[in-house]
């Protein structure tokens, strides 16, 4: 997600406890690095 809402960068520790997705909060201004991240393989899906 990427936004510079305050509340977002919370946003990660709590939806680990309810889902198994890999989540990451990114300022607006950073979008291409959220880009980045988003396309990076997953160190578990690699281990499937």
């Amino acid at each position: 997600m990427v936004s510079d809402a305050v509340l977002l960068s919370e946003l990660p520790a709590l939806a680990d406890h309810f889902v198994a997705a890999r989540l990451m909060h990114f300022p607006y201004a950073d979008n291409d690095a959220a880009m980045e991240w988003i396309l990076e393989p997953d160190e578990e899906d690699q281990r499937r």
